[in-house]
């Protein structure tokens, strides 16, 4: 579990109780808030003189929406530009709108690498061979970080690239001859495969050899889930994240189908999408998040356009952790999926 991450990441050598990690939380929040407003061009206009001193009153404080992103990115910077170690550039319109250029420092993208092998950690173990299914390979893209990330944990790994259909059987060969047991990348990728395993009867080639499977970077859905599990015959874990947040976010349960957030790093409300109004907790609504520790560019109440359900109730497997469900919908990658580049 990320319970003992979390808590050590706030400071305390023991696994916090709910109650001290809200109050920590918190603290973050208006932590967050105060270095956005005194360091950002962007935010010292948008949230000066801001205060709440609840939860609750922090969903009063307005919201920044990607056309927003695009428009005054670089007045939301609150570092100089020597210090801004890589640059993502994403088009919120196809091709024609203005993109958003999301800007981070070297030391939040070395932070993901290291909540990255925490997270590997809740579905692999030292000596396994995860083959990495994302696109790109630029420096320090998520491919790099994934790469890097198991290592610390004993667990070596490879990146294929994104598997376009006629890689299918290269990607089998990959598998069996790398000894790979474990696979990382979009759903898409891997129910591709999926499918073409099932399809050519080639299902029996893998088996007992898979011993996971974990899917990130757009919607899941239980048909996916089900042609993994019945081609692989391995178990399927999912994470949640976005380019805003340096590709980190909620760790898929072993347990349940939720994903357990970062709480130390990240704070998410779930509201009505027209409204903007917070919505009860188990209803669906869209993504909102606020970075807590994000010094390059950090983001507070941060529209994602991703629809789901925050849930709040004590894990099966024992975490405190709040949860969000399985997201239901979400703007098309496609859209965003565009070169990166470094400054």
């Amino acid at each position: 579990m990320l319970d003992g991450y979390v808590s050590r990441r706030l400071g305390s050598a023991r696994i916090l109780t709910r109650a001290e990690l809200d109050d920590k939380r918190l603290s973050l929040l208006k932590d967050a808030v105060d270095y956005a407003v005194n360091n950002s061009r962007f935010y010292g206009e948008r949230l000066k003189g801001a205060a709440f001193d609840s939860f609750e009153s922090f969903s009063a404080l307005p919201f920044t929406t990607p056309g927003e992103v695009a428009a005054r990115g670089h007045d939301m910077l609150c570092v100089p530009a020597r210090d801004i170690h890589r640059v993502v550039t994403l088009f919120t319109s196809g091709t024609t709108g203005t993109p958003k250029r999301i800007y981070f420092s070297e030391e939040e993208l070395r932070l993901t690498e290291e909540y990255f092998s925490h997270g590997m950690a809740e579905f692999v173990t030292a000596g396994q061979k995860v083959l990495i299914l994302f696109p790109g390979r630029s420096p320090d893209c998520l491919n790099e970080l994934l790469t890097r990330a198991p290592l610390r944990i004993g667990v070596k790994s490879q990146v294929f690239g994104f598997p376009a259909p006629e890689r299918y059987g290269e990607m089998l060969d990959t598998i069996i001859e790398g000894n790979f047991d474990f696979l990382a990348g979009p759903p898409e990728a891997v129910s591709g495969f999926a499918r073409y395993l099932t399809d050519e009867s080639l299902s029996h080639r893998l088996s007992g050899r898979m011993k996971g499977v974990l899917l990130a970077a757009s919607c899941v859905t239980d048909k996916c889930v089900e042609e993994i599990r019945a081609a692989l015959g391995c178990p399927v874990f999912e994470h949640y994240s976005m380019t805003e947040t340096a590709y980190a976010g909620c760790v898929g349960c072993t347990v349940t189908p939720t994903c357990h957030i970062w709480e130390s790093d990240l704070y998410y409300e779930i509201v009505e999408p027209e409204s903007g109004l917070p919505v009860p907790p188990g209803e669906t609504g869209e993504i909102v998040v606020t970075t807590l520790r994000k010094r390059a560019m950090p983001f507070i109440r941060y529209r994602t356009g991703d629809l789901c359900r925050l849930i709040t109730q004590s894990c099966p497997c024992g975490s405190i952790l709040r949860r969000l469900a399985r997201v239901e919908s979400r703007p098309d990658p496609k859209k965003f999926r565009r070169p990166e580049i470094r400054p």
